[in-house]
């Protein structure tokens, strides 16, 4: 199997908010997926996937050994990734598989862009399908499907409100989504998050309540911070 890899093009942490990266791999063998018959029990075609956002750092020579899920489980890459922005941190959804758990050593399989969504000063709420929403260490994660003629749409989120109620603060989000001149055509897939900490003056005992325009209208989930 090869490894499969779409453009990752935000970079996050480490200094470099503001800064837009565009990685891109290249990789010139091959990683093993499978030996003998599909109908071989002992020899499946495919390896297992785990597939969730993780976060990639990166060395000071632009390498990354490891990543990160967002439960901090660090895990050591068997297939090391070169030529990216030195001493970084990426955020990619990752599929890989473990090859050896004691050791947290995995092999990684695809890697696919993850939008991370900054700060608007209005709102903007065109339509979009939801397919998970869920809070993972310091970040809301969502993967969405947007309809799409291949055209460019704008993403971010707005803070509609903070309220503050015996010594914990709530904050109102909404999700930030301008069609453009892009066609609803054909569904895509779109993963974003939003990084909680760049929240002003988020504290682990306050909440998060995200609302979404989707084509059945406005829907709110609320996380505990």
């Amino acid at each position: 199997m090869n490894l499969i890899v779409r453009d990752i093009s935000n970079i996050l942490l480490k200094g470099a908010w503001n800064t837009t990266m565009l990685l891109l791999l290249y990789v010139s063998t091959l990683l093993t997926a499978c030996h003998g018959d599909s109908d071989n029990e002992d020899n499946p075609p495919y390896p297992s996937l785990i597939t969730e956002f993780v976060d990639i750092p990166t060395d000071e020579y632009g390498r990354a050994h490891t990543i990160v899920n967002d439960d901090h489980t660090i895990f050591q890459l068997s297939n090391p990734i070169d030529g990216l922005q030195v001493s970084a941190t990426y955020r990619a959804a990752c599929g890989y598989e473990i090859t050896d758990w004691d050791k947290r050593i995995i092999t990684l399989y695809t890697i696919e862009a993850v939008d991370i969504l900054k700060a608007k000063d209005t709102p903007k709420c065109d339509a979009v399908k939801v397919t998970a929403i869920w809070k993972g260490g310091d970040y809301l994660n969502m993967n969405l499907t947007p309809k799409t003629q291949g055209g460019k749409q704008e993403w971010g989120y707005h803070i509609d409100n903070i309220t503050n109620k015996q010594g914990y603060s709530i904050y109102y989000i909404s999700l930030f989504h301008d069609q453009k001149d892009d066609l609803p055509s054909y569904s895509d897939t779109h993963y974003a998050c939003v990084y909680l900490p760049h929240l002003t003056d988020i504290q682990p005992s306050d909440s998060v309540y995200l609302t979404i325009t989707t084509p059945d209208g406005n829907k709110t989930w609320g996380f505990a911070y």
